[in-house]
């Protein structure tokens, strides 16, 4: 299936993936910039500096009574009983920010944590089924502008049957496994663009569905219960490091986060 299509189900983002760096600094400071705006509208505000107030008189007063135990050891437990209050009084803003948090990192790791297929490059395509004996049983249906460059391999063991693709050009594409008198589809991306890429689809799970698939769960009567394609994983390089594109994300986000502090004088 070709890309643009009006069944595709993937959106591929027209940014390029050498300025997917950009585009994840950019995410990083509006996430960091919606974080401490939120957290400023559901805190209290004048509880969270009461607490951050009363924290700092107690350590001010370990460094001024060093040599009167007696009152360290007061700062210290109201310092614990401080830390509690302070925890208390922020717990409520950071669980319910932390919720779409989550939802936007997975989301956002179909876009950064893999790289699309490229044209002619070989695209490995796995299919798990629940009998071994089924495994002689089941065929490819290719669209347009996709091939097979190598034999099907049977990996009986596993229950397993591997193909290898080539693409010839860019494309959001459908490829049809035909397995016990049923036809399931698994979508693969060639692209140069950020693409939404989804790995898998599984049959139940549904805990690894939710992180690891965007397509629809497999039928549960089907005899496949995974079809799976491995996508490169993308590295954001930075100079002379490379590194995963969720260290940059935190790293940043947070950065930001505490900058709009300071600029919007939100108590954290």
């Amino acid at each position: 299936m070709a890309l643009g299509t009006p069944t595709s189900s993937f959106l591929v983002l027209p940014i390029a993936s050498n300025h997917a760096l950009i585009f994840l600094f950019v995410l990083s400071i509006i996430t960091g910039l919606v974080m401490i705006v939120l957290f400023g509208y559901l805190s209290d505000q004048n509880a969270v500096r009461r607490a951050k107030d009363q924290l700092r008189a107690q350590l001010l007063a370990v460094r001024l009574f060093q040599d009167q135990p007696q009152v360290v050891l007061r700062a210290y437990g109201r310092i614990l009983t401080g830390t509690g209050r302070y925890l208390r009084v922020s717990f409520k803003p950071l669980a319910i920010i932390i919720v779409p948090m989550l939802a936007l990192l997975i989301y956002c790791d179909r876009y950064m944590g893999s790289l699309p297929f490229q044209a002619n490059q070989p695209i490995l395509l796995t299919a798990r089924l629940d009998k071994p004996e089924a495994l002689d049983n089941i065929s490819l249906r290719l669209p347009q502008g996709l091939t097979e460059s190598a034999p099907a391999v049977h990996i009986a063991e596993d229950n397993e049957v591997a193909w290898r693709l080539v693409a010839s050009g860019e494309g959001n594409y459908t490829v049809n496994v035909l397995a016990g008198g049923q036809e399931l589809g698994k979508q693969v991306v060639v692209s140069n663009n950020l693409a939404h890429l989804s790995e898998c689809r599984l049959r139940g799970h549904l805990w690894q569905r939710l992180l690891e698939c965007a397509e629809p769960a497999l039928p549960a009567n089907a005899p496949v219960r995974l079809l799976a394609v491995a996508y490169p994983a993308r590295d954001i390089d930075l100079g002379p490091w490379t590194t995963n594109w969720l260290v940059v994300y935190f790293v940043v986000s947070l950065a930001s986060a505490l900058l709009f502090k300071f600029i919007l004088g939100i108590e954290i």
